[in-house]
């Protein structure tokens, strides 16, 4: 497992990257909530009350930011954010 933190718009993100069969499950943390491969379930996001998106899944860190969310729990809908942002865009509403 590879942790790092990366920065958006002057806000820490933490960057957790998990090396799997296939592709790596990578779980961005920002402040208010975060977003995470398709290899998480969105139902329990949504169990737990979390603002959550999902991912495509992705080989790099570059590329997760760049994918548009496919999936939102629903307290991210509630929040206005909603599938067809890019992940980037996700988060940065996040911090």
């Amino acid at each position: 497992m590879e942790q790092s933190m990366i920065e958006i718009d002057d806000h820490d993100i933490l960057v957790w990257i998990i090396d799997l069969d296939t592709f790596p499950l990578i779980i961005f943390k920002a402040h208010k909530g975060y977003v995470m491969s398709e290899y998480l379930n969105i139902s329990i996001a949504n169990k737990l009350g979390d603002i959550a998106g999902v991912i495509n899944h992705t080989q790099t860190i570059n590329d997760a930011l760049n994918s548009k969310i496919i999936q939102v729990s629903n307290k991210a809908k509630r929040k206005g954010l909603n599938p067809g942002i890019t992940a980037a865009e996700f988060l940065r509403r996040l911090s």
